[in-house]
């Protein structure tokens, strides 16, 4: 089999929204992308044949579908309703690609479990709740709601995980880059060096 070139033109085939949530589930690529089309793309490089057995075209393509899918950035994005029963959990594979674009998180792994979690230090127990009412109203809007967690006086940790699911999808790791574009310097203790 021949690799790509550069200058590799594509095919694109075309599946129903019934026929792409088999595949997803059948490939573990990630269901995420089903919930915001009726219709979903994903591009074959040309020296797949459209009349090749499909498990070859999904487990050649994987990673090419996946990268062309997360490639729009996260913050330009908006989260889509979770009570889908095509929704499946993002692998870690998947998860690490879109990590650049919330630097800031980390991806946790609790029983099996993939979370993003992020903690920060507020100026004081009101500020910490100013903090969540400020997530909070992003949340709402995003219509995707993370775990918020308020420890002793000054520690917020927030976890974000599609609970629909059991794991992340793409919702989490917009709703992760959003928090991080929010202006939470009132609330927020900076180190003394800052």
């Amino acid at each position: 089999m021949n690799l790509p070139t550069p200058n590799t033109r594509h095919q694109h085939t075309h599946h129903s929204r019934e026929k792409w949530s088999e595949l997803c589930s059948s490939s573990k690529i990630s269901g995420t992308a089903l919930a915001s089309n009726s219709l979903c793309i994903y591009t074959l490089p040309s020296y797949l044949s459209v009349s090749a057995p499909l498990p070859l075209l999904l487990q050649t393509n994987k990673v090419m579908f996946e990268q062309q899918m997360m490639s729009t950035r996260l913050i330009e994005k908006k989260c889509v309703p979770c009570n889908l029963k095509e929704l499946r959990p993002m692998d870690e594979d998947v998860a690490q690609t879109l990590m650049p674009q919330v630097d800031k998180w980390n991806l946790v792994n609790e029983s099996g479990v993939l979370k993003l979690r992020q903690s920060w230090t507020v100026k004081s127990f009101t500020k910490g709740l100013e903090f969540f009412k400020i997530v909070a109203n992003l949340a709402e809007n995003e219509g995707h709601h993370p775990d918020l967690h308020l420890v002793d006086w000054n520690n917020v940790t927030i976890e974000i995980w599609t609970h629909a699911c059991g794991g992340l999808t793409e919702n989490d790791f917009i709703l992760a880059a959003k928090i991080d574009k929010l202006n939470l310097l009132e609330q927020i203790r900076l180190k003394p060096t800052e």
